[in-house]
């Protein structure tokens, strides 16, 4: 009977691996379009700060990838290396980066859009600022369209709004500002149907409830399917979100515990010895067990000697093994890869795309409409110059023409434009609303 069950756990186990294995090779057969292998630390008092420790992957085009971790687990980093908008000076970046495709688009953390503004003018003034040859009736199209694939058709007249304006929802501005900088690329064609793109988005559900942070994931997983490479980063995706997902990062502590195909991920960290219990959620359940657990120092120093093991162990994978065999294979083929930069702002009258007049009436445009429709504003600057020139005229008033009054004009003069220069600080009065939630 002992030597019956052997032989049967050995064949299980036979099979478990050609099963691992073949499914590793098959998710992993495909050539990546980005690959990277990248350190960056910060440098203060002539001492080093690691902020990523030799972080590799791949990311496939076609194909939704998501970066997790615990908070400070570098995901940010990562991802504003990989799109190249890390300013330089603020951290020093070394190591390789390979990417195939020529256009990305990088969707910031933070929605900055303009309150006063309408979903469809939003759209209208990054498209008339990105594209050569502005035209009504096509740009009527393009922007129509937009709205449709991204779900704001039935608020496309409705403006934009912040903490003083009602206005869109959290999900309905991501959205929007995942359009916006789509339709802002500078290509003629900007729609959501376009292909052979990277795309970069930070945090993209931050904030955001979870039927709202579906939405926009589903976005990017469409974006994806059209033949995009699409990369990630989010904390703590729940279970329905994490099924969307074809590849993983996980990161924790500036270092990849891992890299690879979301469906082969179980299986990977129950070959480690840390399988997922059934009925939770894997990305929480790895997230968690990569987090540093400060609850007591005995406890912080077991999870990073935890997240150190697994660490180390991912350097000696399959997963491991094909990044770097994939990053060495385009080397090779294009005799080297591009250094992972910092950002370097476009200068120089050759590199803009339209003329300088258009762009100023453009702009010229969105600055009117963000100003005289900010009525609570406009009410703080009328009373203020009123209760102004009343004080003043009171003050200077049946003021005579005669030599002696030169001084008092003088005065008057300076007085005056001090108060034209202060009115604009009239918008710091705006604030105040957002006080009483700070307070109470």
């Amino acid at each position: 009977m002992i030597l019956q069950w052997w032989i049967v756990s050995l064949f299980t186990i036979i099979l478990l691996h050609g099963k691992l294995s073949s499914s590793s090779e098959g998710s992993l057969s495909s050539s990546p379009s980005i690959i990277w292998n990248i350190t960056a630390y910060k440098e203060s008092k002539n001492q080093k700060r690691p902020i990523l420790h030799s972080v590799c992957g791949a990311s496939k085009r076609g194909r939704l990838h998501a970066i997790i971790g615990p908070s400070g687990s570098g995901k940010s980093t990562l991802l504003n290396a990989l799109a190249k908008v890390i300013p330089k000076g603020s951290m020093s970046l070394e190591g390789s980066y390979f990417n195939e495709e020529h256009r990305s688009i990088y969707i910031q953390q933070e929605d900055v859009l303009f309150a006063q503004l309408t979903t469809e003018e939003t759209l209208q003034t990054s498209y008339d600022l990105s594209t050569k040859n502005p035209n009504s009736t096509k740009s009527t199209v393009i922007i129509n369209q937009m709205l449709n694939d991204l779900g704001l058709k039935k608020v496309a007249k409705s403006k934009v709004g912040d903490l003083k304006t009602r206005g869109l929802s959290g999900g309905e501005k991501k959205r929007l500002c995942i359009g916006n900088e789509i339709i802002s690329d500078g290509q003629e064609e900007a729609t959501l149907d376009a292909t052979n793109e990277v795309i970069f988005a930070d945090e993209p559900t931050s904030g955001l409830d979870c039927f709202q942070a579906m939405k926009v994931i589903q976005l990017l997983q469409n974006l994806a399917k059209k033949g995009n490479t699409v990369m990630f980063s989010i904390h703590q995706p729940r279970a329905s979100i994490y099924a969307l997902f074809d590849d993983i990062t996980l990161l924790s502590e500036g270092r990849v515990i891992f890299t690879g195909p979301v469906s082969d991920m179980v299986g990977y960290f129950a070959s480690q010895g840390y399988p997922c219990p059934n009925n939770i959620n894997p990305a929480e359940f790895y997230v968690d067990l990569v987090s540093i657990d400060l609850s007591s120092p005995e406890a912080e120093e077991q999870s990073r000697e935890r997240i150190l093991t697994l660490a180390e162990a991912f350097q000696h994978s399959s997963y491991f093994e094909y990044v770097q065999k994939a990053l060495l294979e385009k080397t090779d083929s294009n005799g080297k890869t591009n250094n992972v930069s910092h950002y370097k702002r476009k200068t120089g009258l050759g590199q803009r795309i339209m003329g300088l007049l258009h762009k100023v009436r453009i702009l010229h445009t969105r600055a009117w409409r963000q100003v005289t429709r900010d009525k609570p504003l406009n009410i703080a600057r009328f009373c203020s110059s009123l209760f102004s020139s009343l004080l003043f005229g009171a003050i200077y008033f049946k003021m005579g023409k005669g030599v002696g009054t030169i001084p008092d004009r003088l005065g008057l003069l300076q007085v005056a434009a001090v108060n034209t220069a202060m009115s604009a600080l009239i918008k710091a009065t705006t604030s105040f609303v957002l006080w009483p939630s700070a307070i109470w």
